[in-house]
């Protein structure tokens, strides 16, 4: 019986992730063959937010109650914003050691800043959390719950307390591996689709150690904002911002280990 509800989690994840990834295949190939002549920001919008829809009607069509639940217990609030310094360091490192190895020759494209940002710096970040941090990744927590037999009698009149699920540590790598490699495969080229990987590493591990998508979804717009403000600066200026986000994202690693450190020392102290 948990081998089949595994199978059927998996199953209703891909196929609703498989509309998803051929609506936007087909619809971009279509836009890019000119049938429906439309500006370059506006057709990419509209095939993503078209890609979206498919993926939610499949997801609650093949099971209304579906959407998991959130059962992480969210980090402080000063951590979050440690978190957030700290994980857009590794997205910018990421991108760095991709672009060393696939270095891009063309020319930048120099649209519209406005609708770029709009699109790209809001709309995409915050769906695309939703869809694999908040969705694809807590879906495949399910399958990381290592069913516990039930408790002792909590109240002495009280029902037998069941014991919540314990997520094994396999079952969390698995899912937030497998909802990078979703994620990686909605970009393009092989350095697209490593950096997808990488960063939706990086996007999934924040969602699980902080239990707040804000998180992630600020990381991303981050470095959404980024690549798209990039072409728009002088090469001594985006290097340089580049090295004050490295410096300030190594800072907040610094106070995430030593807090992490004073934690861990006072769980054991305390047992």
């Amino acid at each position: 019986m948990r081998q089949n509800s595994q199978l059927q989690t998996i199953f209703h994840l891909l196929l609703s992730y498989g509309g998803f990834l051929v609506t936007w295949r087909m619809l971009g190939a279509v836009f890019a063959a000119g049938v429906v002549p439309l500006a370059g920001w506006v057709t990419d919008l509209a095939v993503f937010l078209t890609a979206v829809l498919v993926f939610f009607f499949l997801y609650h069509r093949i099971d209304p109650e579906a959407v998991p639940k959130n059962t992480a217990e969210p980090c402080s609030l000063p951590m979050a914003f440690v978190h957030v310094g700290y994980g857009f360091f590794w997205l910018i490192l990421a991108m760095t050691l991709v672009l060393l190895a696939f270095p891009v020759t063309e020319e930048p494209v120099q649209e519209a800043i406005v609708p770029r940002i709009l699109a790209a710096v809001l709309v995409h970040p915050l769906l695309e959390e939703i869809l694999f941090r908040r969705i694809c990744q807590e879906h495949l927590l399910t399958l990381a719950e290592e069913r516990t037999e039930p408790g002792e009698v909590v109240e002495e009149d009280g029902p037998t307390a069941r014991k919540a699920p314990v997520r094994t540590k396999a079952g969390m790598l698995f899912a937030v591996l497998t909802q990078a490699l979703l994620f990686a495969l909605v970009h393009t080229g092989g350095g697209g689709m490593l950096y997808g990987f990488g960063g939706g590493v990086v996007l999934g591990v924040l969602m699980l150690r902080t239990g707040r998508l804000w998180v992630p979804v600020v990381c991303h717009m981050l470095i959404n904002l980024r690549s798209v403000a990039w072409p728009y600066l002088p090469e001594g200026v985006s290097n340089g911002l580049d090295i004050l986000w490295l410096a300030v994202g190594l800072a907040c690693g610094c106070v995430f280990w030593v807090l992490r450190y004073r934690t861990e020392q006072e769980k054991r102290t305390t047992v």
